[in-house]
């Protein structure tokens, strides 16, 4: 059996769906590139992101996300063997209404759940040392949006099985909101000024969501929201500030290179449960 979904697992990760969903990933990268470069220009933003290595591996997060390489590796066995078991749970409520209300329910309700995951990644240690990786990053460009442990992916994917389960599949088929969408993320992590006047209390703009990737104690834990801002008001995560954040990045964890921000949530981990003071005693106690 564990044969089989290896097997399957190395096919599925070979098929020409990879290669098709990395050519989406990357067009859909330039086109927001071009925009958001020419925004941040317009508006005197820093663009020497761009220009730097981080920008590069921000980018290979991106085409890794995109390729969906990372469901089928590490997810899709799983939750294929959930569907049959809760098949009962697709209840898909939303099914009866227009698809622009419904593309719109959908991602609200999407969103909420999202909004509370997030928080769960901030308050759960275990969580924390994968969301490091998404964190650690000090040059921050619309690509950091992708930038996420695999670990944490895989965890992500599960818990948000049951909630799209009921659900039932988005309407994708109304493309406008969707790439609207996949534009309120990508310029989260942009250095553009905006935001959004009245609407700041409502939709997550870039001011708003660049505290929460600031190094400042007061910034801390705040600002979870993914599209909408309005939960973090509502539940008493939100902060404002008239400027965006100096410094970006985590105190005390670097991740300098592409494979230590994959290795150092690993190290994180180990020394949240293992201490270093703990481990020399237990050097110590042997040498003895």
């Amino acid at each position: 059996m564990l044969w089989e979904v290896l097997r399957w697992a190395v096919n599925a990760a070979s098929s020409h769906h990879v290669v098709v969903n990395v050519s989406k990933g990357l067009l859909v990268g330039l086109v927001l590139l071009i925009i958001i470069y020419c925004l941040e220009r317009y508006y005197g933003a820093p663009t020497g992101q761009y220009r730097s290595r981080h920008f590069g591996y921000d980018a290979l997060y991106w085409l890794w996300t995109y390729s969906h390489l990372n469901r089928l590796l590490f997810t899709s066995a799983i939750i294929g063997f959930l569907s049959g078991k809760l098949a009962v749970l697709n209840l898909n409520p939303l099914h009866g209404l227009p698809v622009v209300p419904r593309y719109i329910l959908y991602w609200v309700i999407v969103d909420f759940f999202a909004y509370w995951i997030h928080r769960w990644r901030h308050t759960s240690s275990v969580m924390w040392a994968f969301h490091t990786t998404h964190h650690s990053q000090e040059t921050l460009s619309f690509a950091t949006v992708m930038r996420g442990h695999p670990v944490e992916y895989v965890v992500t994917d599960l818990l948000m099985f049951v909630p799209l389960l009921v659900l039932g599949a988005p309407p994708k088929a109304w493309l406008p909101i969707y790439y609207v969408h996949v534009f309120m993320e990508a310029i989260q992590h942009s250095h553009l000024p905006w935001r959004f006047g009245p609407l700041y209390y409502v939709f997550a703009s870039p001011m708003f969501h660049s505290v929460h990737h600031s190094v400042s104690a007061e910034h801390h834990d705040r600002n979870f929201g993914g599209i909408l801002s309005i939960w973090d008001f509502l539940f008493g995560t939100a902060v404002t500030a008239a400027q965006r954040p100096s410094k970006y990045g985590l105190q005390g964890i670097a991740t300098p290179t592409l494979v230590s921000s994959l290795v150092v949530p690993f190290r994180v981990l180990r020394e949240t449960y293992w201490p270093v003071a703990e481990r020399r005693t237990v050097h110590v106690e042997k040498a003895s």
